[in-house]
C-alpha cells in the first residue's frame, strides 16, 4: 500500500479480511477503504502469543488506533511499577495469563524472575484502556526500540547522551512512527541554568552521531526540567507517556526535518 499509488485493480483484490498490525488512524481507514477488506489489529508475543485482538465485527473502531479486547483463553490486567492494578484509563504495564504461554527461558533464571509473576507474564509493554473495555498500545517499557526492524538499546543511547558534561539526567522511549515502526525519542535534563541556547539540538545530534550508529541516533529531542523518579532514583518512563495517547512528537525537536514540534 505505501509502494503503489492506488489505481481501479484495487478492487478487486481478492482478501477480506487482514490483520493490520501498526496500521493506525488514517493508514487503517484508507486500507480498509482502498482495498475493501476489514483491517484489524491486534498485540501479541512470542512467549505469550496472541493476547489481544481487535475483533473483524468491530468496523466502528477502524482508524482509532485501538489493538482490541483479550484474546480467546487470554487474562490481561495493566499494572503500575508496583504490580498494583492501575485505574481504567491510566497508562501501566500489560501482565498477560492463560494457556499456552511459555513456560519460562531456558537457563536464564534472572530473565524468569524478572518476566513472571506467578502466573502472569510481564510484557514489558505499556498500555492503556478506555471506557468501552477496549486497549490501547502507548509504548514500550523494555529497553528495546524497534526501528525499521533495527533493534536500538536505550540504555546505549542514554549512555551516549550522558557523556555529555550538561546533561545530568536522560531517558529514551520510542515514537510510533508508520515508516518505520518506531522512532527515538530522547529527553534530557540539563544542569541548572542552561538549557537549549546553551546546549542546542545539534550539538547533541552531534554529539550522538561520533558515539553511535546512524540508526541509533534520535530523531526527536525535549528538555524537561526535571524527571519522575521511582524510590531507587530511576526514571519513571511510564510517567513519560500521554494516557491519552496523544502525540509524542509535540514540543520535541525533529532532527529529519529541523523544527520543533
Amino acid at each position: 500500500m505505501k509502494q503503489h499509488p492506488p489505481s481501479a485493480a484495487d478492487s478487486e483484490c481478492q482478501l477480506k479480511v487482514v490483520q493490520a498490525f501498526h496500521y493506525k488512524g488514517d493508514m487503517h481507514r484508507e486500507l480498509c477503504d482502498r482495498f475493501g477488506v476489514v483491517g484489524f489489529d491486534g498485540y501479541g508475543g512470542s512467549e505469550h502469543g496472541m493476547s489481544i485482538i481487535l475483533p473483524p465485527s468491530a468496523s466502528h473502531m477502524i482508524g482509532m488506533g485501538s489493538i482490541g479486547v483479550p484474546a480467546p483463553y487470554r487474562e490481561v490486567k495493566i499494572v503500575d511499577e508496583g504490580g498494583a492494578e492501575v485505574p481504567r484509563g491510566s497508562v501501566g504495564e500489560l501482565w498477560v495469563a492463560g494457556r499456552g504461554i511459555v513456560l519460562g527461558y531456558y537457563k536464564r533464571p534472572q530473565a524468569n524472575a524478572a518476566s513472571f509473576s506467578t502466573r502472569w507474564f510481564r510484557t514489558g509493554d505499556l498500555v492503556r484502556q478506555d471506557a468501552d473495555g477496549y486497549y490501547y498500545f502507548v509504548g514500550r517499557l523494555k529497553e528495546m526500540i524497534k526501528r525499521s526492524g533495527e533493534n536500538v538499546a536505550a540504555r546505549e543511547v542514554e549512555a551516549a547522551l550522558l557523556e555529555l558534561s550538561d546533561v545530568i539526567r536522560a531517558a529514551v522511549v520510542p515514537v510510533p512512527d508508520e515508516l518505520r515502526s518506531e522512532e527515538v525519542k530522547a529527553y534530557v535534563q540539563l544542569t541548572d541554568g542552561r538549557g537549549p541556547a546553551d546546549l542546542t539540538p545539534e550539538q547533541i545530534f552531534a554529539h550522538c552521531r561520533e558515539r553511535l550508529a546512524s540508526f541509533k541516533v534520535p530523531r526527536y529531542l525535549a528538555y524537561v526540567d526535571g524527571f519522575p523518579l521511582n524510590d531507587s532514583g530511576r526514571v519513571l518512563k511510564s510517567a513519560l507517556f500521554d494516557p491519552s495517547g496523544g502525540d509524542m512528537r509535540k514540543g520535541a525537536f525533529d532532527r529529519v526535518d529541523g523544527v520543533w514540534r
